[in-house]
């Protein structure tokens, strides 16, 4: 179907819409605080500095839009999904972890941005650790009116459609969400995890040029399970098998596999249930990781030789704690710190 079409049909309906699903991410197993607050703080000792830049079929745009004059009324533009993820997480003390989160998402006309703090509390023992999580945002919806024409303005007598903006329209609602992990070090590194995001259901409105109150999108709560282990073999190899399984609005599941070397490079792919299957390749050194995924499409949407491409940095500043200090220089006398 004409890709300036799909978007007429879809915002001509526009009251009947569902909620989107939140962004896709290749990388979820190093940035599981993306969709779980439980991990805020999951680095102890450590300021943590993140972003994740998720860019989906690469140059794919829309048709240009004539009406039956035959005038142009929407030139081409880039309507790929595209994701980015900017994140500051620390453990404030051993139990204590706290991190601040901007969220960017983007598709066509729509974006969506979600600032948040979230806190999560650790239950530590020698060998494992559970921790609860919780966070609190600002998520704002948009939808720009001029990239969208409506049927009634494809043909005589070329009327506005009550249920599309002419211009930028931007609604703001309070969102929040709720996590919990586990993780037991000495049985393969075993890390489970689960969420509920976007707790509250919401619909975001604009006002238009009859003074009608209109819905132009929802959010629907997000379901999140998570799993890892670590399965050491030989020459310093580790092999990583993750699971994210997701519901918002439907189910779906990404699973990869990594081959961790000297935990100094991985590489591995990734399959997402009926989209694409993903490469993966990065480099660990220190407090230092970097990676980089690149993605086949294998869905029905096939946009040519265009492609996906995500990048994830992180860099951890370590928490040095000093244990006493000198206060009395004539007496060269310690205090505990």
């Amino acid at each position: 179907m004409n890709k300036s079409l799909l978007f007429l049909f879809l915002f001509g309906f526009i009251q009947n819409s569902i909620a989107q699903q939140d962004g896709y991410q290749t990388h979820f197993q190093f940035n599981e605080i993306s969709f779980n607050p439980s991990y805020a703080g999951k680095t102890p000792n450590a300021i943590c500095v993140s972003s994740l830049f998720h860019q989906q079929y690469l140059g794919f745009e829309s048709d240009e839009v004539r009406d039956a004059r035959q005038d142009a009324i929407i030139k081409p533009y880039n309507i790929a999904p595209q994701t980015q993820f900017y994140t500051v997480s620390a453990r404030l003390q051993n139990n204590l972890g706290m991190a601040i989160q901007l969220m960017n998402d983007r598709i066509g006309p729509q974006s969506i941005t979600l600032p948040k703090v979230q806190m999560a509390y650790y239950f530590n023992w020698s060998t494992s650790h559970l921790a609860i999580g919780f966070y609190a945002g600002a998520l704002q919806k948009s939808l720009d009116g001029s990239k969208l024409i409506p049927l009634s303005m494809m043909q005589a007598p070329y009327q506005p459609d009550p249920l599309v903006p002419a211009n930028l329209v931007t609604d703001t609602k309070l969102d929040f969400g709720i996590g919990i992990h586990y993780q037991k070090a000495t049985f393969y590194n075993l890390k489970l995890g689960a969420s509920l995001n976007h707790l509250r259901n919401q619909k975001y409105h604009f006002t238009n040029y009859q003074s009608q109150l209109i819905v132009f999108s929802s959010t629907l709560p997000h379901l999140y399970f998570n799993g890892s282990m670590e399965f050491p073999l030989q020459n310093k190899l580790i092999i990583q098998p993750n699971i994210l399984i997701k519901y918002g609005g439907k189910w779906q599941y990404d699973l990869n596999v990594l081959a961790i070397y000297n935990q100094s490079y991985y590489t591995g792919f990734s399959y997402r249930q009926g989209d694409n299957l993903n490469w993966m390749l990065g480099y660990m050194i220190g407090s230092f990781k970097a990676g980089y995924a690149f993605d086949w499409v294998l869905s029905q949407l096939r946009p040519g030789s265009k492609t996906t491409h995500e990048i994830f940095i992180q860099y951890c500043f370590m928490i040095t704690k000093r244990t006493s200090y000198l206060i009395n220089p004539r007496h060269l006398k310690d205090y505990s710190f």
